[in-house]
């Protein structure tokens, strides 16, 4: 493989960088964070490198109606449609 072939070392990651990927996957619903329905996550790569370097929620059905539900109920009391 020729010089332009290869990829130059990757510095590790910072500790505040590993601390927020190695937290659990959660959503965003209803001003707090929740677990997914199901469980299910995927994994993230770093492409520099192909490591595994954290995993996102993979939202279910269930989870996405939840967070309609929530996004609605915040349009519909004024908390979003009330914002200038």
């Amino acid at each position: 493989m020729n010089e332009i072939g290869k990829i130059a070392a990757q510095p590790d990651y910072s500790d505040k960088a590993r601390a927020v990927l190695s937290r659990e996957p959660r959503l965003f619903i209803g001003g707090e964070w929740v677990a997914t329905a199901h469980g299910k996550t995927i994994a993230v790569y770093d492409p520099s490198t192909g490591r595994q370097v954290a995993s996102v929620v993979d939202a279910s059905v269930e989870d996405v109606n939840r967070a309609v539900a929530a996004a609605r109920t915040a349009f519909d009391d004024g908390r979003w449609s009330g914002l200038a």
